[in-house]
């Protein structure tokens, strides 16, 4: 039997499921010590949650542990630490920072820190220590793993067994030469080192209009069939009216139930604006407005906390005024503010110097948007937000702009869409001449307004020379 397993599939075909079910069945076999554990890891924190969420509900009893790849490479780091003549612990941090020495600890850019790990895992203590920890590690969305990080699993690849669930057309990183990740999988099994298992059928829907538009993204080819629907808008009132429509009076009891996820691109400001549209609308009909959850950027939080905590350019935050900020309005910023006090009383601080403040505000809106609380019924967020999660209700903004590049393009909306399990809507900035103009919307078939403009009908309306919109 070859030593590592990979599945291959489009989204929506049970990835992460065929992850459990090789985890149920393989994972009693080979954890022999009371200090072995399954490793589960995943690029991103969503989906590291959500494989945490779906072990701990299929394998009841699995001593298991679930990280992200830079997690587990900080926690190689910080283990031998002294191999690299490090002292202090090691704190990992978004800038590309080279192991620099500051007050309380050694701030690393991830990739530096990914860097490192390769280099610790190549000695052969390390190596055996880790692969009898961890007999068995699990991978889920490897195909966004590249450079350092695929090194690092290549690393754990000959200390290891891998079970990995990969989508190469889910790689939103076209820049790259193909996917790295896909392409090192299929020369394992070239080479007799693992087995690929295909993965052919649909289970997250069975909405025809949802599985012809993610096959015609997929292939490049148009539709043959009918298609997710493409609707066109000028004004952000007329979008917003589109969904209080589809949730409320086009659902069968007339009330919205399930989930529901407005995606875009990108951030941009229209959707907000559709938003406020929206709730603005739901309240002029005696509708109870939905509570929308905005995912915003890590760093537009910390950047806000920090304006809040450090209101001018003071590289000293005083210890005493802080301990009666009112924070009551952000739950982040209590958080932060409690833990500046509290570092301030342990070392006899009467003023924070600045880089403290950063760096302990950082850590907080990490830990919160990493490890807190997720369940929300309607949220707001990108595509690269929505990858590996799935809703009812899907609302995909397709705004003015948009990366360049087709095959990006095409990718984008496909990642979008196959996050529906039930109904899905384009709605596209621009007029109709847009969506017929554009290489990528074409494949999906006719656009049409959202509100269509309506024939004149008898001489009145021919006579007044004006038309009406429904």
């Amino acid at each position: 039997m070859a030593r590592h397993a990979f599945s291959m599939g489009q989204a929506g075909t049970g990835k992460t499921t065929w992850l459990i079910n090789q985890l149920r069945a393989i994972g009693p076999q080979v954890l022999e010590g009371e200090f072995q554990r399954i490793l589960g890891l995943t690029f991103m924190h969503g989906s590291r949650r959500r494989l945490d969420a779906a072990i701990r509900s299929a394998c009841a009893g699995l001593r298991a542990t679930v990280m992200t790849i830079d997690s587990f490479a900080l926690l190689i780091v910080n283990r031998w630490r002294s191999t690299l003549d490090i002292r202090k612990v090691v704190v990992g941090c978004n800038d590309d920072v080279d192991f620099e020495e500051r007050a309380y600890a050694v701030h690393a850019g991830f990739d530096r820190i990914v860097e490192a790990a390769v280099k610790i895992l190549e000695t052969a203590t390390a190596a055996k220590l880790i692969g009898a920890t961890y007999p068995l590690v699990a991978i889920d969305e490897f195909q966004d793993c590249h450079g350092c990080r695929l090194n690092l699993i290549g690393s754990l690849g000959r200390c290891t067994r891998l079970l990995v669930a990969a989508d190469e057309f889910q790689l939103l990183d076209v820049s790259l030469q193909g996917c790295p990740a896909v392409d090192w999988a299929r020369r394992l099994c070239a080479d007799g080192n693992a087995e690929v298992t295909e993965l052919q059928t649909l289970h997250r829907t069975s909405e025809p209009t949802i599985l012809e538009t993610a096959r015609c993204l997929r292939s490049g080819c148009r539709v043959a069939d009918a298609a997710v629907s493409v609707q066109c808008f000028n004004g952000h009132g007329e979008a917003g009216y589109r969904i209080l429509e589809t949730i409320y009076w086009k659902h069968p009891t007339g009330l919205p139930f399930g989930t529901r996820a407005v995606i875009s691109p990108s951030r941009v400001q229209i959707v907000g604006d559709i938003l406020t549209s929206l709730q603005q609308q739901c309240m002029k009909r005696n509708v109870k407005p939905l509570n929308w959850r905005f995912e915003t950027n890590e760093s537009d939080s910390v950047d806000d906390i920090i304006r809040r905590l450090v209101p001018g350019n003071d590289t000293l935050l005083e210890a005493l005024p802080l301990t009666t900020l009112d924070c009551s309005d952000n739950a982040l910023l209590e958080m932060a503010r409690s833990r500046l006090v509290r570092f301030a009383r342990l070392k006899g601080l009467i003023a924070i110097p600045y880089p403290i403040v950063c760096d302990v505000v950082e850590r907080t809106v990490h830990e919160v948007r990493a490890f807190g609380p997720a369940a929300a019924t309607c949220v707001v967020t990108t595509v690269h937000g929505a990858k590996n999660r799935e809703f009812d209700d899907v609302f995909i903004v397709w705004p003015y702009s948009v990366a360049p590049g087709s095959e990006l393009q095409r990718r984008l909306l496909y990642n979008a869409v196959t996050r529906a399990k039930r109904r899905c809507i384009i709605l596209v900035q621009g007029g109709v001449a847009r969506a017929q103009g554009d290489s990528v919307l074409q494949l999906l078939g006719q656009a049409a307004p959202i509100f269509a403009k309506k024939k004149s009908q008898g001489s009145t309306s021919r006579s007044s020379g004006k038309k009406s919109i429904c």
